[in-house]
């Protein structure tokens, strides 16, 4: 009830608000021809990367490209199925492709129809999470298997190919990367327990710098980040592991999506769970970490942000966005009336306030692009870098020492965009 109050409010409000503008318009990606279908990426031309099920088997997942032009197309695989996880502005996509089924996949990099294996960091397994605009990838793979932590974090480009980004001690996975090649992910800060931090690193320092974690909270994970440097994703507090993991059980799901992890015993039989309490958070460099806005109980989820510094994510089971004013908003609000979608998951949202995630429609999981109307923007120089922001988030940038316009002749930024 207080879900569909908190909607309605919105909806009355918000009428004012974007009476002079073009009303959101939501669009379903279409189908490969079975069942779930999720979108995981959007570029500023608004084309989306994700996956979708050829038939109901869980195996004939496929990586697809979604363009306004040419709608939902499978990119293909060299095995038994694809994921694909995020795309740049040229177009480029990247996931993880498995050869058979239960095999540990393979990272690829798509590029204008071709589809090519990039490697590992010696062992049987790779992910690709990410690509920015000079190609570079992130991801995660295995080393050889002697090695005691095998599935750690890579950055990836043709020049050097796939190198290690380093390790707090544990595993550890890279989720997301900027056109300024700083990457951010989480790794373990202590294997036997599984507690993990979210860091920042970049190419130019080679430094992984934990990122830390919210009060009453001992494990952070990273998803996202943008050009200025500011990372999303979301805390979780694991109870004391040695107590739960008595007579030889273990946890299975820590580090996931889920709301939910299950304990099993040795002999794989499902003995208890526990349900987590997650928040949301957003970092940046000049002040730390901080929660993000509720709007509804149950797990609250930061999955993607963009240059604006608009987010998107999920709440008990809704898919959100935080605007420029720290607002919180369910997206939900944007439908038009008897609309059949439930959005669940907003997962990625460009520059031009396009977003793109999961929901229902007519019952059946459907990957979706939301277009809303974006807020005025305006040009600054934030360190050094050019920028689009919301015209109301000025003053705040104003007053840390950013100036309205393009940046002035600066040989070390103009040589980043190059590279």
């Amino acid at each position: 009830m207080f879900k569909q109050l908190a909607i309605v409010y919105f909806v009355i409000f918000s009428s004012n608000v974007f009476a002079d503008k073009p009303g959101p318009i939501i669009e379903d990606l279409g189908s490969l021809g079975g069942p779930e279908h999720r979108g995981n990426g959007i570029n500023k031309l608004g084309q989306i990367a994700g996956f979708g099920r050829m038939t109901p088997d869980a195996a004939s997942r496929q990586a697809f490209l979604w363009t306004p032009d040419s709608g939902i197309q499978s990119i293909g695989t060299w095995g038994q199925a694809s994921i694909a996880y995020g795309l740049n502005d040229l177009g480029q996509v990247v996931g993880q492709s498995f050869p058979q089924p239960f095999s540990l996949g393979r990272a690829f990099l798509w590029s204008n129809g071709e589809i090519k294996d990039i490697g590992t960091l010696g062992g049987m397994g790779a992910g690709a999470e990410d690509i920015n605009n000079h190609g570079s990838v992130v991801g995660t793979s295995t080393f050889t298997s002697p090695n005691p932590v095998p599935v750690q974090p890579f950055f990836w480009n043709e020049t050097d190919g796939m190198v290690f980004i380093g390790s707090f001690g544990g595993e550890g996975r890279a989720r997301a990367i900027n056109n300024f090649d700083e990457v951010t992910g989480w790794s373990q800060i202590d294997r036997p327990t599984g507690l993990a931090h979210a860091y920042f690193w970049s190419e130019d320092s080679d430094n992984m710098i934990d990122i830390g974690v919210l009060p009453e909270y001992n494990v952070s994970l990273a998803t996202d980040l943008n050009d200025l440097g500011q990372v999303v994703g979301w805390c979780r507090f694991i109870p004391n592991r040695t107590n739960l993991a008595l007579n030889g059980m273990r946890f299975k799901s820590l580090y996931d999506e889920s709301r939910r992890t299950v304990m099993i015993n040795d002999i794989g039989e499902a003995v208890d769970e526990h349900i987590w309490e997650d928040t949301a958070f957003i970092w940046e460099a000049s002040t730390g970490m901080r929660d993000l806005p509720i709007l509804y109980d149950g797990q609250l989820l930061a999955l993607g942000i963009n240059n604006l510094g608009e987010i998107v994510g999920t709440n008990d089971g809704s898919a959100v966005l935080w605007n420029t004013l720290n607002e919180i908003i369910d997206l939900n609000a944007f439908l038009p009336r008897r609309s059949e979608w439930v959005l669940t998951v907003a997962k990625s949202i460009n520059d031009d306030s396009q977003i793109t995630g999961w929901g229902l429609l007519h019952g059946e999981e459907r990957a979706f692009r939301l277009s809303i109307s974006p807020l005025n923007k305006a040009t600054i120089c934030h360190n050094g870098r050019t920028i689009e922001i919301s015209q109301h988030a000025v003053e705040a940038h104003l007053m840390h020492g950013d100036t309205l316009g393009e940046c002035g002749p600066n040989l070390l930024v103009d040589l980043r965009r190059k590279i």
